[in-house]
C-alpha cells in the first residue's frame, strides 16, 4: 500500500495484485509515465485469498437480479406508489435482520431460521462469505447459493409478470 498524506498516515491506500488473463501483472496506474494496456485479455482483479472477484460480482450482480425482480412483484402487489413505498420498511427491515448480514443465521432464534432460508439474501451473503472469506470459487459450495438465486430470482419475475398481466385484463 501507499500513503496519501504521507508517512505513517491513518489514510493509507492499499492495492491489489491484478491479474491480466495469462497471468501476468497488470500495468499498474502511477508515477511510472508508461501507458498501460490490458493486451486484449480479460482483466481479473484477485481477491486477497486468491479468488478471483468476478465470483463475487457475480453473486451481487444476481442478487441485484433478484432485488430487481422482487420489487417489480411488490409493485405489481400495490395500487398506486403511496402503497408500494409503505411497504418496503415492512420488507426490508426483517429481511435485512434475518438474512445474516449483521449475524450468522445460526445465532437467530431457532424458531427463527427457517424463515431466513426462505428470503434471498440468506443464499447471497453465504455465497459471498465463502467467497470473500474462506476463498471457496466454484468448486466448493457456491453452486448451491447460486442456483437458489437463480429460482428466485425467476420466480419473482413470473409471479410479478402473471399479477401484471391479471391485473391488465
Amino acid at each position: 500500500g501507499f500513503d496519501v498524506h504521507g508517512a505513517g498516515a491513518p489514510f493509507a491506500l492499499t492495492y491489489g495484485r491484478a491479474c491480466a488473463g495469462s497471468g501476468q501483472s497488470a500495468p499498474t496506474i502511477g508515477a511510472g509515465g508508461g501507458t498501460p494496456s490490458l493486451n486484449n485479455q480479460a482483466f481479473v482483479i484477485t481477491l486477497t485469498n486468491g479468488t478471483p472477484s468476478s465470483l463475487a460480482f457475480l453473486v451481487v450482480a444476481l442478487l441485484a437480479v433478484v432485488s430487481q425482480n422482487f420489487g417489480i412483484l411488490l409493485s405489481s402487489l400495490a395500487r398506486n406508489e403511496t402503497q408500494a413505498v409503505q411497504m418496503l420498511p415492512v420488507i426490508i427491515l426483517p429481511v435485512f435482520l434475518l438474512a445474516g448480514i449483521f449475524w450468522p443465521v445460526e445465532a437467530i432464534p431457532g424458531w427463527l431460521q427457517p424463515v431466513s432460508h426462505i428470503i434471498p439474501p440468506t443464499y447471497a451473503v453465504e455465497a459471498l462469505r465463502s467467497v470473500m472469506l474462506r476463498g471457496w470459487g466454484l468448486d466448493r459450495i457456491v453452486w448451491p447459493d447460486l442456483v437458489a438465486l437463480i429460482i428466485f430470482a425467476g420466480l419473482f419475475l413470473m409471479a410479478s409478470v402473471g399479477l401484471l398481466k391479471r391485473r391488465k385484463s
